[in-house]
């Protein structure tokens, strides 16, 4: 009968295996060295972003077309509207443009997404919004009613 007893020795950086027979004891060692994981090290790396694969093309195309949409729909709503409420449509504009020019295949990249995603979302604030409800409160529950509708499409 031959026992095996697995054994991990810390070996920064080699990788070292090692087969062992004891005839005596009929025991089977197998040493195999892994290098030290450092957790903290594992866990703060894991706030940096994963290298991108996309190349150069793919990042024109994306600037290019989130000028393209972003240029004019600035230069109308001053027109239309003035400063104050063309930027508060800017950020929500510009995301949406960011995820069609540059996650073109994703499925929050469909027309329907976008067009609908943006509908639901300005009924329920500007519903929430003219409701008697604090600022506060109104502007937290539209969030969650948008997100939550927004999962039903």
């Amino acid at each position: 009968m031959t026992i095996v007893i697995s054994v991990r020795i810390a070996a920064r950086g080699r990788d070292c295996r090692n087969l062992w027979h004891s005839r005596s004891a009929s025991v089977l060692y197998l040493f195999q060295a892994e290098p030290m994981q450092d957790p903290l090290n594992n866990w703060l790396r894991s706030f940096f972003p994963v290298p991108l694969s996309v190349g150069p093309k793919e990042w024109l195309r994306a600037v290019i077309g989130v000028g393209l949409v972003v240029l004019p729909m600035v230069s109308v709503g001053l027109w239309l509207f003035g400063g104050p409420v063309t930027l508060h449509i800017v950020a929500p504009a510009g995301a949406s443009a960011v995820i069609l020019f540059s996650a073109s295949s994703s499925p929050f990249a469909q027309p329907w997404s976008v067009f609908g995603g943006n509908l639901i979302a300005v009924t329920i604030g500007v519903a929430l919004g003219a409701s008697a409800l604090p600022t506060v409160a109104a502007a937290v529950l539209a969030v969650c009613l948008a997100i939550a509708c927004l999962f039903l499409l």
